[in-house]
């Protein structure tokens, strides 16, 4: 019996032991009507611009809001902000702070939060760095009025502010919106829609929220992160199963209410469920194999270069998400999304799979390793991680690699990424991951692809070429040249490799019937609400 099958027998039989009746709403806690998540890991960080893992940004975009917000069409629209005016120069940029917003606390949010918020992100994120490269003053000139003065014109200034991913740009109080940014924000005071239950959090096992009482919802109806964030429940409680069977028997018997992301060897079987819908993602992300490159074998852009030659990214999608779930995954993909105005095939010819082994392997040998140790991180956490960095240790090995896999769960991972040392002072290098949201439409904001040496993302590429094109693509002029440049990006990214692509997937959350209005584009749950 292979994987698949095992896997799906053993959630069937699960389903039938310890089925729960299920009432026509869900059961109600002391403090109101309840939604339970089953989340897709352990929430390890409750700062959304410390860190970019997804389970962080959904919790984000919970409890904090932005000062923009993206429509259904990814065009920034005014969240926070009540709109802002734009010199004739196109170089002051006026924002005002909508009436009636507040912290969790109760306090107002004013400019000053803004400013600071804006500044701690920027510090981090790819986007707002090249902002803060453009801005000269950034300014509170009284507490509704927020100001930045720019250098040159740069009509993507919404649309960074809007950021819900990767690192998302949330307002936070000015008190702790003024941690280092090194730092993690531990306190959680937000201005978003649901207050983050604290002394009700027991890690790696329940996150717990409220809906906020002095939330001020926009009129405009819901869309992606813009528009009314109004919840229909009460209390939200996020339910760590690491198990997917586990997780499945509890969605199917009414324990829980939602999955947020159903691992690909059920889906087959809550597809045939008439009480549950799958909600599929709209926007497709990338697995990607990154390479710490402060460190050896990698780099060394020739050992880099040889690994991607041989990789191939149908075996490496079948394997994370299955052949029967072809629908959810594309392989011969490039670094921007498919099927959107940058996408395109420039330089994939290079991914030759097992056709290159020998070659990539001789490669390898020629360009000096010398059997260093290679630790590629890997989680049983998440299935389709895990999946990936199985498959990429064999590959490295029959490369000619000296591989060591190290397995821990999803929080250990997360926070080991970001270590610069050596192996012998716990670093790393490899680990595979996720790369999504509207970041990967473009070179602007796209993680992956940012190459400014140690202030990049995790794996500190340093490419010259990379950065200037990303330049020449925030200021060029039209479509037209936008769509060469960043051909041209993904040409190169193919010989620098700053991480390996292998393949674009999506997923699909699963939810009971008796709620609606879960979010496509991503799984956020302010507007969920009883059928």
């Amino acid at each position: 019996m292979d994987r698949r099958t095992l896997l799906k027998g053993t959630a069937t039989a699960a389903l039938t032991v310890g089925m729960a009746p299920l009432g026509a709403l869900r059961a109600f806690a002391q403090e109101g009507l309840t939604f339970t998540v089953v989340p897709q890991a352990t929430l390890a960080s409750v700062d959304p611009v410390w860190t970019t893992a997804s389970v962080t940004s959904i919790f984000g975009n919970s409890v904090y809001d932005t000062l923009y917000g993206y429509d259904s069409d990814y065009s920034p629209q005014p969240q926070l902000a009540e709109g802002h005016t734009v010199s004739d120069d196109l170089l002051t940029w006026n924002i005002t702070l909508r009436d009636g917003i507040k912290f969790h606390d109760g306090s107002p949010v004013k400019a000053e939060d803004c400013v600071a918020s804006i500044t701690r992100w920027a510090a981090r994120d790819t986007l707002g760095s090249t902002l803060a490269e453009v801005t000269e003053e950034l300014t509170a000139p009284d507490d509704k009025t927020i100001v930045f003065r720019l250098s040159r014109p740069f009509q993507l200034l919404p649309f960074a502010l809007a950021k819900n991913s990767g690192n998302m740009c949330c307002i936070m109080p000015k008190a702790l919106a003024e941690t280092d940014p090194a730092e993690q924000v531990t306190e959680v005071n937000g201005c978003g829609p649901f207050v983050f239950v604290e002394d009700e959090w027991v890690s790696g096992s329940t996150v717990v929220f409220e809906k906020s009482p002095s939330y001020n919802p926009r009129k405009e109806p819901l869309e992606y992160t813009s528009g009314g964030k109004a919840p229909g429940f009460d209390r939200m409680v996020w339910k760590t199963i690491s198990d997917g069977s586990t997780a499945v028997a509890a969605l199917q018997s009414g324990e829980v209410d939602c999955l947020e992301r159903v691992p690909s060897d059920y889906l087959p079987i809550l597809k045939g469920n008439p009480d549950i819908t799958l909600v599929r993602r709209t926007m497709w992300a990338f697995a990607v194999m990154r390479f710490n490159q402060l460190q050896p074998p990698f780099d060394n852009e020739a050992i880099r270069r040889a690994v991607l030659s041989a990789v191939d990214q149908k075996a490496f999608m079948t394997a994370m998400f299955g052949a029967e779930n072809d629908e959810y995954w594309k392989a011969n993909v490039g670094v921007f999304v498919p099927d959107t105005p940058m996408a395109s095939d420039a330089g994939l010819d290079v991914m030759g799979g097992n056709d290159n082994i020998e070659a990539a392997r001789q490669a390898i040998v020629d360009a000096g390793y010398n059997g260093e140790p290679v630790v590629v991180m890997d989680t049983t956490s998440i299935d389709w991680i895990h999946a990936a960095a199985l498959l990429s240790a064999d590959l490295l090995t029959r490369l000619g690699m000296n591989v060591d896999v190290q397995t821990m769960d999803w929080g250990t991972l997360v926070q080991r990424r970001a270590v610069k040392g050596s192996i012998d002072e716990g670093g790393w290098n490899v680990f595979c991951t996720g790369i999504s949201g509207a970041n990967n439409l473009n070179p602007a904001g796209h993680l992956g692809l940012r190459s400014n040496g140690e202030d990049a993302w995790f794996g500190w590429p340093d490419n010259p070429d990379l950065e200037q094109l990303r330049e020449n693509w925030l200021f060029a002029e039209g479509e037209a040249e936008q769509q060469a440049i960043a051909r041209k990006v993904q040409e190169v990214a193919m010989q620098r490799v700053p991480y390996v692509p292998l393949g674009a997937y999506t997923s699909a959350s699963a939810i009971r019937n008796e709620w609606t209005g879960l979010i496509s584009e991503e799984p956020y749950y302010y507007g969920v609400k009883p059928a």
